[in-house]
């Protein structure tokens, strides 16, 4: 496995050298050393990260160049290079300070803290937490204001204060008031309550939350779906199942008051999504089911495309099989309609996934058939389909994804998605079968184009 793992990445390494951006190529290779870390291989991991320091250093943008040096801190911390780790946060910390803007201070300084955090290194992270919060107090207030008290909040929780997070949380609660946009006011208070659950204090995650269901009668109608879905989840988080089945039904009403097909479908089906989540299987088959009635009616045939798919993707999870397989079939016979070669692409892409997730090899073959002629008879970008072939192999289909990984043109797409995989089995320990490792193996097709 190990030897499948390193020549994946290896791979993907060759792709690099093609990639235009030096962010890029740094990002890439900080990615990289990071799935060498996970293998317990330090020494491969710190050659990767000298490689993207000399990437980082070609970059002009402060900013940029703060996020990617702190990053690169933390892995070499974690890899026990404990002098690296120092100078890359010394240097990430001096162009923190240095930035132009306050707004690009903030930034840079709460980078520089989560990278500590993840580090675990306490002490460093609460001193730029507190560096964070003085700058901040230094400001208008307002929006960013209340936003940046809640993201240092959560970095406290991250690191086990649960106490300072939540006086940080009880802060951004008070100002709330002062934001005169309701949406904004919804979605902070919703981000609020999320924390403090998230922190231990369930008690005043549910105050904030029915600030925001009371704030929800200040926007339109239409406009409250996506509230009420995240106000459902942390109620779900919080175990609170009688709130949560409220929350879903108000917006169950708003969903039935929308007029376009295409909304009304993907509504129905993120709150039967919830509904999975909670264990009530009856309730989210016949939403779905619902939504795969209104999809027919769509009369823009990508948004009908991309309901049938999604819809085909629920009705597999809840094992309606044969339901779910006419979706995918009803959606290709639509993509093949499609003149934009490069969409027709992406929709295969995504019916290979759903195909293979109902256990219909020959269909996802077919499809992966059709994305190969395409792309070599019409020269097609395929960027969008690396997101897919990680997709299939965190769904452990490892021998599409990298059947799907080696039609991809573009140096940073193959990179990405030959990165992604490679993480994917370090992640999920598993082993590829024979067949997978005989694609991984086959250097011919993998060779740069």
């Amino acid at each position: 496995m190990a030897d499948t793992i390193y020549q994946l990445l290896e791979y993907s390494l060759q792709e690099i050298g093609g990639i235009g951006r030096a962010s890029s190529r740094a990002i890439r290779l900080l990615e990289i050393a990071e799935i060498f870390l996970g293998r317990g291989d330090p020494t491969r991991c710190l050659e990767t990260l000298a490689k993207a320091l000399q990437n980082i250093d070609l970059l002009k943008q402060p900013l940029e160049k703060a996020k990617l040096l702190a990053w690169t801190a933390r892995v070499s911390c974690q890899a026990g290079d404990g002098a690296g780790a120092r100078a890359q946060f010394l240097r990430a910390a001096l162009l923190a300070r240095a930035m132009e803007t306050a707004s690009q201070k903030e930034e840079a300084l709460y980078r520089l803290a989560c990278e500590y955090a993840g580090a675990g290194l306490e002490e460093e992270t609460e001193r730029a937490l507190e560096e964070l919060y003085g700058l901040m107090s230094q400001g208008e207030g307002g929006i960013e204001a209340v936003q940046g008290l809640i993201d240092i909040a959560e970095i406290y929780a991250d690191i086990s204060r649960g106490p300072k997070a939540a006086e940080l949380l009880a802060e951004a609660s008070d100002r709330t008031p002062g934001v005169r946009d309701s949406w904004f006011r919804i979605d902070l208070l919703s981000e609020i309550a999320a924390i403090y659950a998230g922190a231990g204090f369930p008690e005043r995650a549910s105050p904030a939350l029915e600030q925001a269901l009371s704030a929800l009668e200040q926007i339109g109608e239409a406009s409250r779906l996506s509230f009420l879905l995240k106000i459902a989840d942390v109620y779900k988080d919080l175990g609170s199942e009688l709130k949560t089945r409220d929350v879903l039904q108000k917006a169950l009403e708003v969903v039935d008051h929308e007029e376009l097909s295409y909304s009304k479908s993907r509504g129905l089906v993120e709150v039967a999504r919830r509904y999975w989540q909670m264990g009530d299987q009856s309730a989210s088959i016949s939403l779905v089911l619902r939504a795969g009635k209104i999809a027919e009616g769509i009369e823009d045939i990508r948004d009908k495309i991309a309901s049938l798919t999604e819809i085909g993707l629920e009705l597999g999870t809840a094992g309606q099989r044969e339901k779910a397989l006419d979706m995918a079939d009803k959606a290709l016979a639509l993509g093949r309609q499609l003149e934009d070669k490069r969409a027709k692409v992406y929709l295969l892409g995504k019916l290979v996934r759903l195909y293979s997730d109902l256990d219909s090899g020959d269909r996802a073959a077919a499809a992966l058939s059709e994305i190969i002629r395409l792309v070599q008879e019409y020269r097609v970008q395929t960027s969008g389909l690396a997101v897919i072939a990680v997709d299939l192999a965190e769904a452990g289909k490892y021998s599409l994804a990298l059947e799907l990984a080696q039609v991809l043109r573009e140096p940073e797409a193959r990179s990405a998605a030959l990165t992604g995989i490679a993480g994917s089995l370090v992640e999920a320990n598993r082993e590829l079968d024979e067949q997978a490792k005989r694609v991984a193996m086959d250097a011919g097709k993998w060779a740069r184009r």
